[in-house]
């Protein structure tokens, strides 16, 4: 079985890259036998050129050889990571596969590392570039699973197991199909996933493992049939070989590792024992290149149209003219889409506490405040939309372009698009597509680069990350660029390359990118660098000091009910907004048809209890399906949820005017 599962995951892997190394970028002049480096990422050609050409320059000076930067763009964030987890899962089948045929007791070995066979050269990529801070610590943190059944054999013994980290419903037990915990016997202790069909005395046998508020037992002895088992393996996906920077020269380079409520650099930095700090090996893992923040796109001309002001606030884009006008990014197919979407739900729950605080109110109080104006923002938006796109490119492209009148984007695409169709001459505010981040409402992400496990060139790809956080580097996101040859008259005032030549000055060649440096020292109004910056900014300044609430699988799972309703989702939003302008309209039917229109749908738990989906019940529903991961149950919810939408919808569009 697990044979076969490998062959699935290869060939799953070789029709997803087809596309994937099609998109290599081949207009750059390296000498033939230059080292390769390969870096899977999401940015847009011009980026992966200029990054590209950036580095061989740097690494010639420095090092004294040519490196071939071999860019593979595999998508959006999305597609990328479901890329790694294949190859990776398949990478692993492959080895569990050679200790089962060669030496299958190492199965039973609590030392058994799969991450230790994956050796240099083993892995495809050498890094991952681009992408935000959520997606990189999945990375580190989920990493990718891989599951083996034990040598044969083992038969039925007496085994400790542990409660589990997902907790057990005693109301739910008889509903459970398998068990994934700390398993001990003879000895040893091993990561299992159990069928609970293998357990003697069933689901019941794992009672006092379960109760009320998630207390009950630590462990358990029961009997199990070890053949039925299956060991788990987790294995990270990035992992550089060894700390890539000492902890001065991360602190010298970034300074303070916060940006908002975010950080610029993964640190995990251990704990202080006896006033040393004990690290983990792997301390580090990725490192903000750039910042990203999350705003609105609109056309001047559009909007003016409606006779609306312009949108300065998510909230905005709530208002009934927008009907039908927005351009909207479904969070389904992009990550960068779904950090937006889910920084509004962090900012509506920080300023629900801030005003309950104010006001006397407790902060429980304030966050059901939060919960409730967030997802309402998030619904009218969805309301408004002219479409939901797969791309969160295509937001800025269409709203310049006057498909829509605005949208949701991340900084770089808006402020992009925006200078790409400028005319000569023409100033930012005077051109007819504009962007804003949300003053003190914007959520700012570091957007990283992270060292991949079995990197074909470690040191190599040490070495990128060296260059990414150079002024050298960082001067690309946002300085005019300076010619091919140097001499492009836009850029040769530039401050000169430190190190470098005479004459060489910092700066792109040919694109100038609109991208966010995540370095401090830019953003110094008194310091050499301010006055080249295309987007005087300072997203330090500008970025939310909200906290995540954890909402994001959630918000995923409904707005993409809201999605699939779309077409009932505008015309309930028509006849609401139609019988909210109508003085004449009767009251308690327009109260029946706001009811139905904002009700959140139930949830039916594994115990047969129906909950509703609100900020008490959230954390409850999330474990029940696993996050909306479980295969069965999560499916379900999903269904059960899209068809609760749909019939409330229509009952509210046939209740309208006329």
């Amino acid at each position: 079985m697990n044979a076969v599962r490998t062959l699935i995951l290869v060939a799953f892997v070789a029709i997803l890259a087809v596309p994937f190394f099609l998109t290599r970028d081949q207009d750059l002049q390296v000498p033939k036998g230059s080292q390769r480096l390969v870096i899977i990422t999401p940015h847009i050609e011009q980026i992966r050129l200029e990054f590209a050409r950036g580095f061989d320059r740097w690494h010639r000076r420095t090092y004294g050889e040519p490196v071939e930067v071999d860019f593979r763009a595999a998508g959006g964030t999305t597609e990328i990571l479901q890329l790694l987890t294949a190859t990776y899962s398949a990478a692993l089948n492959r080895q569990l596969a050679d200790i089962r045929a060669a030496t299958p007791e190492r199965l039973l070995d609590p030392a058994l590392n799969l991450a230790e066979t994956l050796k240099p050269g083993s892995a495809d990529f050498d890094l991952m570039m681009g992408g935000g801070t959520f997606d990189h610590d999945r990375l580190r943190s989920r990493g990718v699973t891989v599951t083996s059944a034990l040598p044969p054999g083992q038969g039925v013994k007496t085994v400790t197991l542990a409660r589990p980290r997902e907790r057990l419903d005693p109301r739910a037990l008889d509903q459970l199909r398998d068990l994934e915990t700390d398993a001990n016997w003879e000895g040893r202790t091993l990561r299992l996933r159990i069928p609970v069909s293998a357990i003697t005395g069933g689901a019941g046998a794992l009672s006092p493992l379960a109760a009320e508020g998630g207390g009950g037992a630590k462990t358990v002895d029961v009997p199990v049939n070890l053949d039925q088992a299956l060991r788990l393996f987790t294995v990270r996906i990035s992992a550089p070989p060894e700390p890539l920077f000492a902890e001065a020269d991360l602190d010298r380079v970034f300074g303070e590792n916060k940006l908002g409520a975010g950080k610029l650099w993964q640190d995990d930095r251990g704990k202080l024992v006896d006033g040393k700090r004990e690290r983990p090996a792997d301390w580090q893992h990725w490192f903000g290149t750039a910042l990203s923040g999350f705003g609105l796109v609109y056309n001047r001309d559009r909007v003016k149209e409606l006779g609306v002001p312009e949108p300065q606030q998510f909230q905005d884009l709530t208002r009934p003219e927008f009907a039908n006008q927005l351009a909207l990014a479904d969070p389904r197919q992009s990550g960068s889409v779904a950090t937006a979407y889910d920084s509004i739900l962090n900012e509506a729950a920080r300023r629900g506490v801030a005003e309950a605080k104010a006001r006397g109110a407790t902060e429980q109080e304030g966050l059901a405040e939060g919960w409730r104006n967030g997802w309402r923002t998030l619904y009218e938006m969805a309301a408004n939309a002219r479409y939901f796109t797969s791309a969160s490119t295509q937001p800025p492209m269409d709203v310049s372009q006057g498909e829509a009148a605005a949208g949701v984007a991340i900084d770089f695409y808006g402020r992009g698009q925006a200078q790409a169709i400028l005319q000569p001459g023409q100033k930012p505010s005077e051109g007819r597509m504009g962007y804003v981040d949300p003053p003190g409402a914007v959520y700012i992400d570091a957007d990283p680069v992270s060292i991949l496990r079995g990197a074909p060139k470690p040191t190599l790809a040490r070495r990128f990350v060296e260059y990414c956080l150079t002024d050298e580097a960082q001067a690309l996101w946002q300085f005019p660029p300076v010619g091919l040859d140097g001499n492009s008259p836009e850029g040769q005032s530039n401050p000169p390359i430190p190190g470098a030549k005479a004459g060489e000055r910092l700066g792109p060649t040919v694109y100038r990118l609109r991208r966010l440096p995540a370095l401090r020292s830019f953003y110094d109004q008194g310091g050499p660098y301010w006055p080249f910056l295309a987007d005087q900014v300072d997203p330090f300044a500008l970025a939310s000091t909200a906290t995540t609430q954890g909402w994001r699988d959630g918000m995923i799972v409904m707005f993409g009910c809201w999605v699939d309703v779309g077409d009932d989702l505008k015309r309930a939003w028509a006849a609401l907004c139609a019988a909210r302008a109508d003085k004449a309209f009767p009251p308690d039917r327009l109260a029946e048809m706001e009811r139905l229109f904002y009700a959140m749908p139930t949830h039916t738990l594994a115990t047969g209890d129906t909950v509703e989906f609100n900020l008490a019940n959230y954390r409850r529903i999330s474990d029940d399906v696993r996050r909306w991961n479980d295969p069965k149950r999560g499916v379900q919810a999903r269904i059960s949820y899209t068809r609760f939408f749909r019939e409330n919808l229509r009952q509210v569009a046939a209740m309208g005017p006329g």
